[in-house]
């Protein structure tokens, strides 16, 4: 999908100002728009390594804090690398308003990476099942592994059975 057009995408973990992977962000084709928030409900979770991820489960779940980036073509291909589109992730579009808004701006179309149905489901000590509203930058700092440092999924070969 090349596009002369910048894209919109909101962030809602990791990818943030002050998380693990905003150097991203900080790259030249992206620039920081508004801090946002969903405006339907979704259920954001973390999984055992404290990677926050999104359910495309609109009404279920809290409206979800985050931030609006305008992206290039290059920048969206490397957040699609990051997010192991289609694997892990899909990139679906949502409706997001400005968090600072007043009540008569609209809600506008962003990209955001919604948890494939197909990835592995991980648990999660520190979440227990919660829904959160925001990935907290106190939780990551205290709880996220970057991937570098996380256990490797154990694969059963056929000669350890």
């Amino acid at each position: 999908m090349s596009s002369a057009r910048p894209h919109l995408v909101f962030v809602y973990g990791t990818l943030k100002r002050g998380f693990f992977n905003h150097h991203l962000l900080q790259k030249e084709g992206a620039v920081y728009k508004c801090d946002g928030i969903t405006a339907e409900e979704y259920p954001l979770r973390c999984d055992k390594y404290f990677v926050p991820f999104l359910l495309n489960d609109a009404g279920s779940g809290k409206k979800v804090r985050g931030e609006v980036y305008s992206v290039t073509d290059a920048v969206l291909a490397d957040l699609d690398e990051l997010e192991k589109v289609p694997i892990y992730y899909e990139r679906k579009v949502v409706k997001v308003e400005d968090a600072k808004q007043n009540e008569n701006e609209a809600a506008f179309d962003c990209f955001v990476y919604f948890r494939t149905s197909s990835a592995p489901s991980l648990s999660s000590p520190h979440s227990n099942g919660r829904v959160f509203a925001e990935y907290a930058i106190e939780d990551h700092r205290a709880h996220y592994v970057p991937r570098h440092q996380r256990e490797e999924l154990l694969v059963v070969d056929e000669f350890s059975k």
